[in-house]
């Protein structure tokens, strides 16, 4: 009876107990994510945790949301029951009741910093000049002398390294995804540091032992609500022996196969990166030669037989599959061969006439070209039979063309019965334009000097037809100036300048008086201001022509003298061209040499001395001593 009454006494007793529970006032703080305020309301692991065992325990809860700091002194005065994130260390705990622990988890402080560092300290925390904290979270056991600045919530803290408020902000290690997402340096607390424990503090045992219940009886909504809040980055599942060495096996397999795998990519490269190469080079090679060829089909200078072998040397330089060839020549009803490589001469001698001889309209391969010609019975095809036409199997014929008429062929054999390569029949179709653009261009030139020769004629003789007396001076002054040059080593353009200047460097004479040319006394100034002017008059005549530009100049200064007394402009010395003062010497030498109006001709040795005498006043020295040591050689170009 007495026991039953006992029984029943502690019921009555738990009920009152619990009925005095059943309003529960929880202190929090902003703790992501634990603990989250957003638009004016709380959620996060601890808010829906105490939220289910408040709905399985019919209690009601009262969160007050303060500063940890004001959250230990309310709980200190029985004003909450519960301080849902608390924190602290081995020595320093005041409190006897034990904390329960989220199992496995370290939310020992971490540091993070607003500057970037390769190499972050813990002992960088002494050179800042602040370090953002919450309040209560001070570390004077592990720091001492820093200079901490409170904050009231993890927001503000945060914000406060980003806006550069601190140098560096202290949180617990639950904070650190948050932290390290906005792009600062952070370092993980070791150590020391582990003695740091994170819980719950009760203030009632009997209320944590009903939610260490709790716990246990929901172990399966508890873990979901770890994985929903937390993560497994923060509960990594332990590895079985079995699983990492598989995982380790695969790892190494994985490494393995990236591994040939680079290798194979860089031989490939290597070998596309050498055929590139080769290719570059070879496409420079055939632009160099090409070039080449071009500028010689430009050159006068090249003779029609030196231009088609450079040819030949072109195409089989930069086309190896080519073992002989040939360019033929239409002339009238004939067909001449102009240049081979791989034959004998004797493939010039051959008289071949057009019947005889393939002429296509454009490129084609032919199979066994000399047996077909043997079969047509052509008797050059028979004499090339036995010297070595007989080893061609195939041939690519590329005709050319002279204003839209075909006049001759480029002939490409080899002794191989394989066809010939796209790029070898480019280059070829490429010598077979470049053949007609030489032709054209030599044609073309030929008619050009053709006309220039005939326009000196012209000129020289409309030069002489006022004097009696100067017959063929231009011609010999000008035949005196190239012999001059040569003798002075110039180049070809001065030389040929210099030419053409002698010939034409009295054409303004055209037109004054024959009275003033051919006069037998001396010059009146009037008269002598008359000749003077053929200067000026020879230059507008062949300014007018763009076949003269290149020795206007020389004319308009042959007149000018080296002490600077000569004219129209006065120059002197150096300033003179080089080529007008060539012309000014051999102008002397001719004049004096020959008869004139007002006197006879000079012997060689009267105009040496003259020469002599007027060297540094008159004349370039240089020349003059060049001229004196060569003088014979000189004037026997003109029969003196």
């Amino acid at each position: 009876m007495k026991f039953s009454i006992i029984i029943i006494l502690f019921l009555i007793i738990s009920s009152f107990c619990f009925a005095c529970v059943s309003e529960i006032n929880i202190g929090i703080f902003e703790f992501p994510p634990l603990v989250m305020k957003e638009n004016g309301k709380f959620s996060g692991f601890s808010i829906e945790l105490f939220d289910l065992w408040a709905e399985e325990n019919q209690f009601k809860l009262n969160y007050y949301f303060e500063d940890y700091k004001n959250l230990i002194e309310l709980y200190e005065n029985k004003k909450i029951d519960i301080i849902a994130n608390y924190f602290q260390t081995e020595t320093g705990n005041s409190h006897p009741e034990k904390l329960f622990e989220f199992k496995e988890m370290n939310f020992f402080p971490i540091t993070a910093f607003k500057f970037p560092s390769d190499n972050i300290s813990l002992g960088k925390l002494k050179s800042c000049s602040s370090i953002g904290i919450l309040p209560g979270f001070k570390y004077e056991d592990l720091f001492e002398d820093l200079n901490y600045s409170e904050f009231s919530s993890f927001s503000d803290l945060t914000e406060s390294l980003i806006h550069g408020k601190v140098d560096a902000i202290i949180v617990p290690y639950i904070y650190y995804e948050y932290i390290s997402c906005k792009g600062f340096p952070v370092i993980k607390g070791s150590g020391y540091f582990d003695n740091y424990e994170y819980g719950i503090l009760f203030e009632n045992t009997d209320l944590k032992a009903n939610f260490s219940e709790f716990i246990k009886q929901n172990n399966d909504q508890y873990n979901s609500l770890q994985n929903k809040w937390l993560g497994e980055t923060y509960f990594p599942q332990a590895l079985t022996s079995r699983e990492l060495k598989f995982l380790l096996l695969l790892f190494f397999l994985i490494l393995i196969i990236l591994i040939v795998f680079i290798i194979i990519i860089r031989i490939i490269t290597a070998k596309n990166l050498n055929n590139l190469r080769k290719e570059i080079n070879r496409n420079t090679e055939f632009n160099i030669k090409a070039s080449n060829l071009l500028s010689m089909a430009l050159s006068k200078e090249v003779s029609e037989k030196s231009f088609f072998m450079k040819m030949l040397d072109f195409i089989t330089d930069v086309n190896k599959e080519i073992n002989k060839c040939s360019i033929s020549i239409y002339k009238g009803n004939k067909i001449k061969f102009i240049a081979q490589k791989g034959y004998s001469d004797m493939l010039y001698e051959q008289n071949i006439e057009k019947g005889s001889f393939i002429i296509p309209d454009k490129q084609i391969e032919i199979k066994n070209l000399a047996e077909k010609n043997i079969e047509n019975n052509y008797e050059w095809a028979k004499d090339l039979y036995r010297n070595g036409f007989i080893e061609i199997k195939n041939s690519l014929i590329t005709p050319y063309k002279y204003k839209d008429e075909i006049i001759g062929n480029l002939t490409l054999d080899k002794y191989e019965n394989k066809p010939f390569s796209f790029t070898t029949k480019q280059n070829a179709l490429f010598l077979a334009n470049l053949s007609s653009i030489y032709l054209y261009l030599k044609d073309q030139t030929e008619k050009i000097e053709k006309f220039n020769v005939e326009i000196r004629n012209i000129l020289l003789k409309a030069i002489e037809l006022n004097s009696n007396f100067t017959q063929n001076h231009s011609l010999n002054v000008s035949i005196l100036s190239r012999k001059i040059g040569e003798i002075m080593h110039l180049d070809s353009t001065d030389i040929n300048n210099l030419e053409l200047a002698g010939m034409l460097h009295d054409i303004g004479k055209i037109g004054i008086s024959q009275n003033i040319i051919n006069k037998p006394g001396k010059l009146t100034d009037e008269e002598y201001d008359v000749i003077k002017a053929h200067v000026e008059k020879g230059v507008n005549i062949l300014s007018e022509s763009y076949i003269f530009k290149d020795i206007v100049n020389i004319v308009a200064t042959h007149h000018e003298r080296w002490d600077g007394k000569g004219y129209p402009y006065k120059l002197k010395g150096e300033s003179i061209p080089l080529l007008s003062r060539i012309l000014c010497v051999a102008d002397s030498i001719e004049a004096m040499l020959n008869d004139r109006p007002y006197r006879k001709g000079m012997t060689k040795d009267s105009v040496l001395k003259e020469l002599c005498k007027k060297s540094g006043e008159q004349f370039d020295p240089n020349i003059i001593d060049i001229v004196m040591k060569n003088f014979e050689e000189i004037v026997e170009v003109i029969g003196k």
